[in-house]
């Protein structure tokens, strides 16, 4: 990153020993600005939280068997936990790690320009997918980028709505007062296989691009390298790519989570 700063970034992902067809992949990207002193904490506490959520969430649903019932579920319930959640071990890691005197006096600065609440000390936002061989659930909240490959390379963002609140570097974010509101989810069964590849990003990868169709054809060219390369050697490659995008693009801290399927149409 240009400015030296540590990478604000937390990415995790799970998969059942028991099911290795579904998966669970998380990023998070922490805001990184001064008043954000802890967000790095705020984003590893989301992609943690994240992952053991989606984990109860689709158990619960494997033994409902009731996928008419996702979608309301997903849009108001799982919003409404995850937020919850978050905030309640935020306020959690404050009572048992108050600020340090360093970080005091950064926060003391934030509270003459209003910002009055140290939980937005850890602001973070979250991007999330629960992969599963019936359906795709995404979750997204705040700036950041999920992008859909189908089996012929041809690529798309999910449904979802947009927030024009998303622009230059502005974000909503799990800190906000209406978090859970602010964040948007799609699900998709599968009435055929699972799309090859969808891909989580930070927004420092999308802003490396002049335009969206050199993002968009990154991710196809991820799914070609996987294909040709293998998913270890790509995974081992992976990191200097992305260095080498940021260096010639944004310059900014850049997070990738991809989900691969082994399935052809």
């Amino acid at each position: 990153m240009r400015t030296k700063q540590p990478n604000q970034d937390a990415i995790a992902w799970y998969t059942p020993a028991h099911r290795e067809d579904n998966l669970i992949l998380a990023i998070s990207d922490g805001h990184g600005a001064p008043r954000y002193l802890r967000s790095h904490k705020g984003a590893k506490l989301a992609v943690k939280l994240a992952l053991e959520i989606l984990q109860e969430f689709a158990a619960d649903q494997e033994a409902a068997a009731e996928l008419a019932t996702l979608p309301d579920h997903a849009d108001g319930r799982l919003p409404r936990t995850l937020v919850r959640s978050w905030q309640s071990a935020v306020r959690h890691d404050l009572a048992a790690h108050p600020f340090t005197p360093a970080e005091q006096l950064i926060w003391d600065e934030q509270q003459r320009k209003q910002e009055d609440d140290p939980m937005r000390a850890y602001g973070a936002t979250l991007l999330a997918a629960l992969i599963t061989p019936r359906y795709l659930l995404l979750l997204q909240l705040g700036d950041g980028d999920i992008l859909i490959v189908d089996s012929a390379g041809r690529v798309g963002r999910p449904p979802m709505p947009q927030d024009p609140r998303l622009i230059a570097n502005q974000t909503t974010s799990l800190c906000g007062p209406t978090a859970w509101q602010d964040m948007r989810a799609y699900f998709q069964p599968f009435t055929a296989r699972p799309p090859a590849l969808v891909m989580l990003a930070t927004d420092g990868y999308s802003n490396s691009f002049a335009d969206e169709q050199g993002f968009t054809a990154a991710a196809s060219d991820i799914l070609d390298a996987i294909r040709s390369l293998g998913s270890h050697q790509t995974r081992v490659q992976l990191p200097g790519w992305l260095r080498a995008t940021s260096k010639a693009g944004s310059g900014d801290d850049i997070s990738v989570g991809l989900a691969y399927s082994v399935y052809r149409v």
